[in-house]
């Protein structure tokens, strides 16, 4: 799976979007910023994953398809496929994550009804983001299409022995607003009414 690497890998990431599925929210992101003649400094190193080597193959080919068509230079984006239970990167060598709808995903952080959330699961992940985040590096959560799983681990406090939640909102490390997170568009077009949770490593 990490053929996908496209270059040496860097020894610190800037910018890491985990699950990321066949749309990146990185993309969206910036396709929404060039609407508002912004620009979102991700930073040299940015790398795009998802466990499924397919799906980022279909974003990274629509991807390339837009820039030829719009005289963009290729996209600078690495692409690697692996588990998030276990990333292919050294301690304290990411400076920020970003996903999407990952957190509130039923299969994969609940228990097998979907009716409550696997605790154990859930703290997995969040050790192994810990793990790769520099010290104060930043996790962005945005979750739309299924948030309940979600919001039980937030109201659970998962989290708050590892990380601190800086904003509820998306205002810190990246310069975006409550307004630009209302305008992120989900895989099926829709528009969240949900603010991005960010958390920093202590």
């Amino acid at each position: 799976m990490e053929k996908f690497f496209e270059q040496e890998r860097p020894k610190i990431i800037d910018t890491l979007e985990i699950a990321s599925g066949n749309i990146s929210l990185i993309h969206e992101m910036d396709r929404v910023a060039t609407l508002e003649g912004k620009e979102i400094n991700w930073g040299d190193a940015v790398v795009i994953s998802d466990i499924s080597q397919r799906d980022l193959v279909d974003e990274k080919t629509a991807l390339s398809r837009e820039a030829v068509r719009e005289g963009k230079t290729p996209s600078k984006e690495m692409y690697v496929a692996f588990d998030n239970i276990s990333m292919p990167f050294s301690d304290n060598s990411v400076k920020r994550i970003i996903c999407r709808n990952f957190f509130s995903s039923f299969s994969d952080m609940s228990t097998n009804d979907g009716s409550q959330i696997d605790t154990e699961k859930v703290k997995k992940y969040r050790d192994e983001i810990y793990r790769v985040l520099v010290p104060g590096g930043y996790l962005f959560i945005h979750d739309t299409l299924s948030p309940k799983v979600s919001d039980q681990i937030f109201d659970e406090k998962l989290f708050n022995d590892r990380f601190d939640e800086v904003s509820v909102d998306a205002t810190n490390d990246l310069n975006i607003s409550v307004d630009f997170v209302s305008k992120i568009e989900n895989k099926f077009g829709e528009k969240g009414d949900r603010g991005m949770r960010i958390f920093r490593k202590r």
